[in-house]
């Protein structure tokens, strides 16, 4: 997570008020809607008791056209370490009775009886349910659905950042109802740490502690799969995830991370190959072949086609190519992190092979629509402006990639270069709402200038991608952004919306041909189960623009959406 600590925040803080605008005083951005508040979905049920070889739900992701990933975890008989066989249901319709095949399957020790089936030979488009049986018991129905081989509409939910401590997840439970082709989890699904003595009433962690080995990021999995409104979430939709840094350890990269000692807690990569192992294990992900220059290791930067319409492309901004972050504020100096490392040539976010597999990727995209799953916020956040060819604007945070700003550079370089139209990078992390145009030069009014309303700026001055980034499913209260916002914006033209303070919540994407929207939804209530929320504002790219303007209507459920699994 982004500026994990209280501490750090505050130093962010302080940093921007040491700008030259701190003492703006301008209104957070919108899109000029009042938000409302919507009808809320009824809550799902607490699992039943009596379903003890089930008590981790169902859930399904990293849809193809002819395949899905279908997964779930048995609960062996106390003592047992043997083998449990299971059989997995696959069919068309809710009640289970048109169906198209039945899979004999095992749960085993060696993957902590975990279930990762990949379902082939589907219909690429199509709706279909499934449940598995095992130890004289079975599970809930789940729904799942293929990717489309071309489609004129497509709808995505986002979510990021689900502390369990901090707040009911709310937001789970409104994404679980709503109509989506897929869910995108944007990093931060689990949490290594502990609650620090910070839990709110009813979500205490068990056991409290920060793990460190395989059978404690098990354990951390197995407490979190157990939330009745994500089990809901997973049971509803299929999920394509990738993680940031709390499912491996806070602020990490390759070779550490700030708060792993490897005197106190044991060598880096054992606790990496252990937090990788169950989170392969624990989640309804396919894994990728190890890139040849890292050593064995199950990497996550993939693509998943949705037709012609999307190709969603995701990365690992967090570990397999990261260098460590650069400093950020220091609470001696108070002063940001070092212009020289930042813009270090040499140093990589991605690194050489994934970022010339993104270049591929794009190149190669044959689809409308380019998002981008990515997990650290990619728009410059700078306390004072400054033109790239005098070194860019003074950053507040190195650990997003502001903090990598060669790399930053490379990839939006490439994109102008390559003519690439309709990217639009998808965030989490940060625990707060912003709608940003990327560019390369953003304070240079010779090369970026923003839409004023639905005014576009003139062709050659245009951004050459866009970013959306979602709120915290339960990140804390009280520590975001909040006070910073009005300054950012005063600074930083090409933040287009932003809204920090307390809000959790999550993120639509309805994609047309002409037109990808985003729309954010807050939540009502953290300290217990609401499943209402609050509308936010709307922002959208119209195809071949590549900059924002505000968003149309709300939209609409499709009328054909599939039945949800009962």
């Amino acid at each position: 997570m982004l500026l994990t600590h209280h501490l750090r925040r505050r130093r962010l803080l302080k940093t921007l008020a040491l700008a030259p605008l701190a003492s703006a005083l301008a209104a957070c951005g919108d899109s000029g809607l009042a938000p409302e508040l919507d009808a809320a979905p009824a809550l799902p049920a607490t699992p039943p008791n009596d379903l003890q070889a089930f008590q981790h739900g169902v859930a399904s992701g990293d849809p193809l056209a002819e395949a899905v990933i279908l997964w779930t975890r048995v609960t062996p008989p106390a003592g047992s370490h043997a083998d449990v066989p299971v059989t997995l249901t696959l069919a068309r319709d809710p009640a289970m009775t048109d169906l198209l095949r039945t899979e004999a399957l095992a749960a085993t020790a060696a993957r902590d009886y975990t279930v990762k089936h990949d379902a082939t030979g589907l219909v690429a488009g199509q709706t279909y349910y499934y449940r598995f049986t095992a130890l004289g018991q079975t599970s809930p129905t789940g729904r799942t659905r293929t990717a489309p081989r071309t489609s004129e509409r497509l709808r995505f939910a986002l979510a990021s950042c689900a502390k369990f401590h901090k707040a009911h997840w709310n937001s789970y439970a409104a994404i679980a109802a709503a109509d989506v082709d897929a869910v995108i989890h944007l990093g931060d699904y689990l949490y290594e740490e502990s609650s620090k003595g910070e839990a709110i009433v009813g979500r205490a962690l068990t056991p409290d502690i920060e793990v460190y080995t395989l059978a404690e990021y098990r354990d951390r999995h197995q407490f979190f799969k157990r939330d009745p409104d994500l089990q809901e979430l997973h049971r509803q939709h299929p999920m394509i995830a990738i993680w940031d840094d709390h499912e491996l350890a806070d602020n990490c990269h390759y070779n550490g991370a700030h708060r792993h000692f490897e005197e106190q807690h044991g060598p880096w990569r054992e606790r990496v190959r252990a937090a990788v192992r169950s989170y392969d294990e624990w989640m309804p992900i396919r894994t990728q072949p190890t890139p040849p220059s890292k050593e064995a290791f199950e990497r996550i930067y993939r693509t998943l086609p949705y037709g012609d319409l999307v190709d969603v492309i995701c990365i690992d901004a967090r570990y397999i190519g990261r260098d460590p972050e650069v400093q950020s504020p220091s609470s001696d100096t108070q002063r940001p992190a070092d212009r020289t490392a930042v813009n270090d040539p040499d140093r990589n976010l991605l690194g050489v092979d994934q970022r010339e597999w993104l270049f591929e990727q794009l190149k190669g995209s044959t689809a409308r629509y380019k998002l981008i799953a990515n997990s650290v916020m990619f728009g410059q956040l700078h306390a004072a402006a400054g033109l790239k060819a005098a070194g860019g604007g003074t950053i507040l945070n190195g650990d997003q990639w502001d903090g990598y700003r060669a790399e930053q550079n490379r990839v939006l370089e490439f994109i102008r270069a390559e003519s690439i139209e309709n990217v639009i990078v998808l965030t989490g992390d940060i625990h707060s709402a912003w709608a940003i145009d990327l560019t390369d030069d953003p304070h240079n009014p010779a090369v970026y200038q923003p839409a004023v309303g639905n005014t576009l700026a003139p062709e050659a001055l245009r951004a050459v991608a866009v970013e959306f980034v979602c709120p915290g499913i339960g990140s804390e209260a009280g520590t975001t952004l909040g006070s910073l916002i009005p300054v950012a914006q005063q600074v930083n033209r090409h933040i287009r919306y932003a809204q920090g303070g307390e809000e959790r919540g999550w993120v639509l994407v309805d994609v047309e041909a002409a037109r990808a929207q985003a729309e954010w939804f807050f939540a009502v209530e953290n300290a217990e189960r609401n499943p209402a929320m609050a509308s936010g504002p709307r922002w959208q790219l119209a195809s071949g623009t590549r900059q924002l303007q505000p968003g149309g209507a709300a939209s609409a459920a499709r009328a054909d959406a599939p039945r949800p699994a009962p």
